[in-house]
This record gives C-alpha cells, structure tokens and sequence, in this order.
C-alpha cells in the first residue's frame, strides 16, 4: 500500500503472492525491491511506489521466510540473501544487472537472528546479530565469511542500526533481573 504524506486514502500497489520483504537501496542508487513467497520459493521483482510492480529480477530457490533473509546492497547492484537453513551458513549473492552470483560461507558463527541482516553502506561487509560465544552481540561478517563482534563489552544486543556512513551503530540494551520466592504450607 501506499499512502500521501499530506493525507489522503492508501491505494494498493503490489497484489498477489504473498510479499515477505521489501527492501531499497541507498541513495544515489533509488531502487527498491518486492519478494513474495510461494512454495518454497522466493520471486525479487523492482517496486516503484508511483508505478506498482516491475519487472521479475531473479528467483531463488528452497528459500522460507522462517530460513531466508534478502536485502538489497546500499548500491542497488545485488541482492544478499543470508540462508540459515545450511551449515553452515550461506550468504549468496544475486546480481541485479552486472556482476556474478556468487555465495560465501560464514566461519565461527553461532546462531545467527533471523530478523536482523543489513549490508554494509561500503557494500564489504554484513551486520548481523546472534548468539556467539554465549550471549546476543552486534556482529559483523566481513566479504570472506569471518565473524567480527562489535563492542565486546555490548552483551544481550539486539535490533540495531548502523548509520548511512558505516561510522556509528544504534542499538537496544537490556538486563533482565529476577528473584526468587519461597511459599510454604501451601
């Protein structure tokens, strides 16, 4: 859907298949990409918010949004699918024009969230979190596969956001606390 910042009713824009995601890239760039979800298989199509659905720009295979998450590089030129469902896991790239598929292997790695995968605004690197070395931390993965946490002091990190420069990285903290009570003669 899309709606009028001045107001206004929404109006439909994608119809269909189930959409899953949708990502843009950064600018110069201005592109943005739909993926709709149908038998275990993901469709990538460009997604004007004037024009509706454009052209399909690639497919990927044995793919589950429970398994798969798919974003679009800061420059629009690949597509970076983080497959949790190999091990161990894969970061395959799908090119959107020019360039090579290709795929790398994440070394070290624990479990990895589902919900968190971002490219780097350099287009070298992923930022990711998940469970390594036995608390949640803000990683990075750099292009051959190797994990590099950030801020070791950061524990329980989860949901952050790393800035359009690749110079700073918001975040949410938290510390749970519990106690204990004893109830007796019940």
């Amino acid at each position: 859907m899309r709606a009028p910042l001045a107001g206004g009713p929404p109006q439909l824009v994608v119809g269909g298949r189930r959409v899953v995601a949708l990502s843009c890239s950064r600018p110069p760039a201005n592109r943005c990409v739909a993926t709709e979800y149908d038998r275990n298989q993901f469709a990538f199509y460009d997604l004007d918010a004037a024009y509706g659905k454009g052209p399909e720009l690639a497919k990927l295979d044995n793919a589950s949004p429970s398994t798969t998450m798919c974003t679009i590089t800061a420059d629009g030129s690949f597509l970076v699918c983080e497959r949790r469902n190999s091990d161990p896991v894969a970061i395959q790239f799908l090119p959107l024009g020019r360039g090579q598929e290709r795929q790398v292997m994440v070394k070290e790695a624990g479990y990895l969230a589902p919900d968190q995968f971002d490219p780097a605004p350099d287009g070298k690197g992923f930022y990711t979190d998940g469970f390594f070395q036995g608390v949640w931390r803000a990683l990075y993965i750099d292009p051959e596969g190797h994990v590099q946490v950030l801020w070791p002091p950061l524990l329980n990190c989860h949901y952050f956001y790393v800035s359009p420069d690749g110079r700073h990285l918001a975040f949410g903290k938290w510390d749970t606390a519990g106690n204990v009570w004893l109830l007796e003669n019940l």
